[in-house]
């Protein structure tokens, strides 16, 4: 999901326009996302927000990072009340010695 002002904001920040975002609700249940890849390294960035803390909107992360099926790292990011947008933050980094494997 893609919203045009976060999308012009971002857009000169990201490779290759290559992202997503999505906002929870605490009605729904957890989000998800996942894809296939063959390697032997993954590195997942993501576009942090920080929200002020009298504003409305909750700017906390809480992630799980499952490779084959286990949870293989965990991330989580709370407001730092600051209004900034952090690009390129590393939450997820996993290398393999197996050649190439399918994941």
């Amino acid at each position: 999901m893609k919203n045009a002002a976060t999308q012009q904001a971002a857009a000169p920040s990201l490779l290759l326009q290559t992202w997503t975002q999505t906002t929870y609700f605490p009605q729904d249940q957890n989000i998800s996302a996942g894809f296939s890849f063959s390697g032997i390294a993954i590195y997942v960035y993501l576009i942090v927000t920080n929200e002020s803390l009298s504003s409305s909107l909750v700017s906390n992360v809480y992630c799980d990072f499952r490779l084959d099926g286990e949870i293989m790292g965990s991330f989580s990011h709370l407001t730092d009340n600051s209004s900034n947008t952090q690009f390129d933050v590393l939450a997820f980094s996993k290398t393999d010695g197996k050649p190439h494997d399918a994941h």
